[in-house]
């Protein structure tokens, strides 16, 4: 009885975790349409997994968020902790498809922007998106303008 008990009581935590996450990414979505509603957005993911950026160093927190290019540059705000960051498209040097980032793994292609940073130096970051060969794509014809 109390390993049903334990077993139904995880089960319906999960469930709740999932559908928290689920309101969570609806609501950012809203607040990023929100914000660039001036602006034309070729490519968003709002549940986009963060694998860091280099100059930040090794050790840093990866986190959930939402992904936005747009003709001009590619945004990123993270959920928790609350953070964000865009690059300019003309900042980017190339865009790759990688396996891993900063020593991090999920098993699945990320999709990696090389950049030139604000302070002049090369720079990268990569995330874990659906298709992240469609966003590699996506930039590469922006840059190509």
């Amino acid at each position: 009885m109390n390993v049903l008990f334990w077993v139904l009581g995880t089960g319906i935590f999960l469930v709740l975790v999932l559908v928290s996450i689920k309101t969570i990414a609806l609501r950012q979505q809203k607040k990023i349409l929100e914000k660039f509603k001036d602006k034309k957005i070729l490519e968003m993911s709002a549940g986009a997994n963060f694998f860091g950026q280099e100059s930040s160093g090794m050790v840093q927190v990866r986190g959930n968020g939402a992904l936005v290019l747009m003709e001009d540059s590619l945004y990123f705000k993270m959920w928790v902790p609350e953070r964000d960051f865009s690059i300019p498209v003309k900042a980017m040097v190339t865009t790759e498809i990688v396996s891993s980032h900063l020593g991090k793994t999920k098993l699945q292609s990320l999709f990696k922007v090389v950049f030139t940073n604000q302070k002049g130096e090369k720079d990268s970051a990569a995330w874990l998106v659906a298709n992240p060969h469609k966003w590699v794509e996506k930039v590469n014809n922006l840059k190509a303008r």
